[in-house]
């Protein structure tokens, strides 16, 4: 027999389906037995697609597509169990050009990255900037959009510290703030420096009434005009 073509097998207890070349006597086997699967080896249980070493349960050499819209890999947090926290990499029909990578329940506890735009989202699932964070106010950093700068040197003097967009009731507010202590998260107790929705920057005050405001004494070791 000659050319290429499909070769059916059964041998020593296990199943094989070959694409056989005639031609130069070459395989490329798919075992099967009571324990594993694998393309192309018969050692691990590893399955291997472009490839006839695979070196862990799944290994694709080349292309992978997953055509259908809605389609997701789950990733459990916990061996043999599946919880809501799980990790979800998914497109969801609705979000366009929108794909996600959140948690299995919601699916908005996450990252966003839309491929048309280029723009990535946290905790919005369409993001309109290149880094969109959104959040609710409130009085504690979790419910702040804000990034954070953490400080894990493990040092009496370390501190982190956030930016964020309105701790408390001061809508529209960008605030500085830090942590009161290493290993602390910044709250809006914290805050040291406040720019307000018109424009005015506070020191030492969230409540800045002027263009600058400075709670406290000043010290300047140049001249100080006024003009």
């Amino acid at each position: 027999t000659y050319g290429k073509g499909m070769e059916f097998m059964y041998a020593s207890g296990n199943f094989y389906i070959e694409a056989y070349d005639y031609s130069n006597s070459s395989s490329q086997p798919l075992f099967i037995d009571g324990s594993k699967i694998a393309l192309g080896t018969q050692s691990g249980g590893n399955v291997g697609i472009g490839t006839s070493t695979p070196q862990s349960k799944l290994v694709v050499v080349g292309t992978a597509t997953f055509d259908t819209d809605g389609a997701n890999i789950r990733i459990p947090k916990t061996t043999g169990a599946l919880s809501n926290d799980d990790l979800d990499i998914f497109h969801y029909p609705g979000l366009g050009s929108t794909y996600g990578i959140a948690d299995w329940s919601t699916g908005t506890k996450g990252l966003f990255i839309n491929t048309t735009s280029g723009n990535i989202g946290i905790g919005t699932t369409t993001p309109a900037y290149k880094l969109d964070i959104s959040g609710r106010s409130a009085t504690t950093l979790s419910a702040t959009a804000a990034i954070m700068l953490e400080d894990t040197a493990g040092n009496v003097g370390s501190r982190s510290w956030a930016i964020g967009n309105t701790w408390g009731s001061n809508f529209g507010d960008l605030n500085f703030s830090v942590g009161s202590a290493a290993g602390v998260t910044p709250v809006a107790s914290g805050i040291k420096m406040t720019l307000d929705r018109s424009g005015n920057l506070g020191i030492g005050t969230t409540a800045p009434s002027q263009l600058l405001s400075v709670a406290g004494n000043g010290y300047f070791t140049g001249g100080l005009g006024v003009g």
